[in-house]
C-alpha cells in the first residue's frame, strides 16, 4: 500500500514553522505522496502551496483545549474537514495526517480518526513542557518527530514508549550564496536583528546591549540597527523601552518573502533568541553567506566554526561585547573571522533539506507497508 499525506498547519503567516513546511511541500520526493495542506484560513503558506500544485483545504480551527472543543467542537471539526477532504483523497492509500506542531495535535489526531488514517506529529516549540505534551495528546500519535537534539531528548524521557524520530531542518542546495559583507546599499556597519516582538526572541536584549554600548563609549560611528520579524500588530517602540538608545538609529520591519536577498544587504546579522529548538533563520543566514552573531540556543552552535560568534542566551554583557567588537573593526575582517565558507560546508554536510525529506519519505513508506 502507498501513503497519502495530509499536512495540518493552523497558522499560515510567513514564519519559521511555516517556511520549514513549505520547503517540504516543494520537495519533489514529497509529490509522490499526493500531499494536501489543511489550514485554518488563507495566507502566505496556502498561496505558496497552490503555486507548487498542492491541494489546499481551509476551515477555521476551534480552540482544541476549550470546553466547547473538548465536549464536541474538535469532533465536529474533524467530521466536517473529512467531508471537505473527500474529493482530494485517493483510494487504496494509507491516509497520514502530519501535524506541524503540538498546538494542532488534537485536531490532527481527531481528523485521522475521521478519515480512517493514522497521525504523526512534529514537535518544534523549544519551551514545551511535559504538561503541554500530555495536555495536547501528543502521546496519542503513531510517530512523534522532534526537531533538534534537545527537544528529542526531552520528549523521549517524557514518553519512553513512544515511536520517536529526530529530524533537523534543512536548506536547499540552491539557497547557498557566496560570502558577502553587505551590498553598497547598506550603511557602513549596518546590523540586522532577526526575531519578533515575542519576548522569547530577545529583541529587548539587543536594545539593552545597544544602551550599554552607548554608555561605555569608544564607538566612532553608530550605525542603523534594523529589526526584522513579526510584530503581531504591535508597535515595537511601545513594546520595548527604546528611550535609552540615543545614538543608534532603530528601524523595525515586518517579515519579507525574499529573505535571503534581503539579509545579504547587511554585513552582520544578530540572532538573539533566548530559546530555539533548532534555529532555522540562523541556518538561512549562513546559507546566504552573511556573518552571524547568535545566542547559543537550539542547534546553532553546530552551524558555526568560530564559537566566538556565540553568546549565552539573555547575556546582555556578552552580546554587547560581541557587537561592539564588530563595530570597532573592518567589516571584511568580521567576515574572515566568521569563516562563512567553512560554516556553509558544515551546513551542506549535516543540515540538508534532502536528508530531512529522505527521513520523512522513509517514515511515510514504512507506515504504509
Amino acid at each position: 500500500m502507498q501513503a497519502q499525506v495530509i499536512y495540518l498547519q493552523n497558522s499560515v503567516h510567513l514564519a519559521g514553522a511555516q517556511k520549514s513546511l513549505s520547503r517540504v511541500l516543494a520537495a519533489p520526493a514529497i509529490k509522490a505522496f499526493q500531499p494536501i495542506l489543511v489550514t485554518s484560513k488563507k495566507g502566505w503558506l496556502t498561496g505558496f502551496a497552490q503555486e507548487k500544485g498542492v491541494a489546499v483545504c481551509s476551515k477555521t480551527f476551534p480552540k482544541s483545549r476549550s470546553l466547547v472543543g473538548r465536549l464536541y467542537g474538535n469532533r465536529i471539526f474533524a467530521t466536517e474537514m473529512a467531508d471537505i477532504l473527500a474529493e482530494h483523497l485517493l483510494e487504496n492509500r494509507l491516509k497520514i495526517i502530519h501535524v506541524n506542531d503540538h498546538p494542532d495535535s488534537i485536531h490532527g489526531y481527531r481528523l485521522a480518526q475521521a478519515i480512517g488514517g493514522v497521525s504523526i506529529l512534529t514537535l518544534r516549540t523549544p519551551g514545551m513542557t511535559q504538561r503541554d505534551f500530555f495536555k495536547y495528546g501528543c502521546h496519542r500519535h503513531k510517530v512523534i518527530i522532534s526537531v533538534g537534539d534537545k527537544l528529542f531528548e526531552k520528549v523521549q524521557k517524557w514518553y519512553p514508549q513512544g515511536n520517536h524520530v529526530k529530524v533537523y531542518n534543512g536548506v536547499q542546495a540552491d539557497e547557498f550564496s557566496e560570502s558577502c559583507c553587505g551590498d553598497n546599499k547598506s550603511p557602513p556597519g549596518a546590523v540586522l536583528v532577526l526575531g519578533s516582538v515575542n519576548s522569547r526572541k530577545g529583541w529587548q536584549d539587543v536594545i539593552h546591549a545597544l544602551t550599554r554600548i552607548e554608555q561605555s563609549g569608544g564607538i566612532i560611528h553608530y550605525p542603523e540597527i534594523t529589526f526584522l520579524g513579526d510584530q503581531y500588530g504591535k508597535d515595537p517602540r511601545a513594546v520595548f523601552d527604546v528611550a535609552g538608545v540615543k545614538k543608534f538609529r532603530l528601524r523595525f520591519l515586518k517579515p519579507v518573502e525574499n529573505y535571503a536577498q534581503h539579509i545579504r544587504g547587511f554585513p552582520l546579522v544578530i540572532h538573539p533568541s533566548r530559546s530555539e529548538s533548532f534555529g532555522m533563520s540562523a541556518l538561512e543566514t549562513i546559507a546566504a553567506g552573511v556573518p552571524l552573531l547568535a545566542a547559543d540556543t537550539g542547534m546553532i552552535s553546530k552551524f558555526l566554526v568560530n564559537q566566538d560568534f556565540l553568546f549565552p542566551p539573555g547575556d546582555i554583557k556578552s552580546l554587547a561585547n560581541g557587537l561592539k567588537r564588530y563595530l570597532m573593526q573592518d567589516q571584511s575582517l568580521t567576515s574572515m573571522e566568521f569563516q562563512v565558507k567553512q560554516c556553509q560546508e558544515r551546513v551542506r554536510r549535516e543540515f540538508s533539506l534532502e536528508a530531512t525529506v529522505s527521513t520523512l519519505s522513509n517514515l511515510y513508506c514504512g507506515l504504509a507497508n
